[in-house]
This record gives structure tokens, C-alpha cells and sequence, in this order.
């Protein structure tokens, strides 16, 4: 998301933790915002994080439940943090 992007730049976060940043933006898929990757949101399987949190400002509501139903529906062992813009 664009607000992600704007906060990663403006702050300068580097952390190893970080896995990658999921975007449903096809033309986002692989480039990068700093040191992080962005990836599709099917391949979260494939990097199996322990947690994910969704940052995303716009739509937020629609986008955490389509993350919810993705890891539920693949029965995913990945915890979802709640929805930090509710």
C-alpha cells in the first residue's frame, strides 16, 4: 500500500524480521520498497510467517477479511493482528 510505503521511506524501517509486504497490485509484484520484496498474497504459503499485519488504509475492512479467509481457507498456521485501522 502506498501508506506503507510512505511510512517504511519517511521512517527508514529496516528490520530482519520483516519478511515481505503483501500486495494485491499485479504491477507491485516483486519490486521493492526499501529491502522488502512485495509479494502476491498467494504466496504467503511459500514464506510462512508467523504473523502478518495489515496496513492497509483504504478498503481496509474488505482487504483483513480477504487475509483472514485466505489463511483460513488454506488452513494456514499464520497469525493475522488485528486490524489496526478499526
Amino acid at each position: 500500500s502506498l501508506f506503507l510505503e510512505d511510512f517504511i521511506n519517511k521512517y527508514k524501517i529496516e528490520n530482519k524480521n520483516i519478511i515481505g509486504i503483501i500486495d494485491s497490485n499485479p504491477k507491485r509484484l516483486h519490486t521493492k520498497i526499501r529491502n522488502y520484496t512485495i509479494y502476491s498474497l498467494e504466496e504467503i504459503k511459500d514464506l510462512k510467517p508467523k504473523l502478518i499485519i495489515s496496513t492497509i488504509k483504504n478498503n481496509n475492512v474488505g482487504a483483513y477479511r480477504k487475509i483472514k479467509y485466505y489463511i483460513k481457507e488454506n488452513n494456514l498456521n499464520i497469525e493475522l493482528a488485528k486490524n489496526i485501522f478499526e
